[in-house]
């Protein structure tokens, strides 16, 4: 898996979020996937199924009209071998929510 493809698997996770496109959302994960929220939340890093991750992001995401994700400063490493395939990386994540205010006007959230 070359650096350019974890950049673009990142990018169309982050845009499928953002379209509220689950079936699109769920081919851009593995079979499992070790997700790492612990600079936001604290805890530890967690492994889950795809259809678990979407499940709380729709659930997490629903109160707001329209989000907005950017990630850059892709850090990409791989300690790939022939028989796995590891890889590691770091990137800044931005993101913007929008609710719709009592005069049907989208404010941040």
């Amino acid at each position: 898996m070359d650096r350019l493809h974890v950049i673009n698997t990142r990018t169309s996770m982050a845009w499928h979020v953002d379209q509220r496109d689950r079936d699109q959302l769920v081919r851009v994960f593995a079979d499992k996937v070790m997700l790492d929220h612990t600079s936001l939340n604290g805890g530890e890093p967690v492994t889950l199924t795809p259809a678990r991750i979407i499940e709380a992001w729709e659930t997490g995401l629903s109160a707001y009209a329209a989000t907005q994700h950017l990630i850059g400063s892709h850090l990409v490493t791989s300690t790939a071998t022939p028989r796995c395939a590891p890889i590691a990386g770091v990137a800044v994540v931005s993101s913007d929510h929008r609710q719709i205010d009592h005069h049907g006007h989208l404010e941040c959230a």
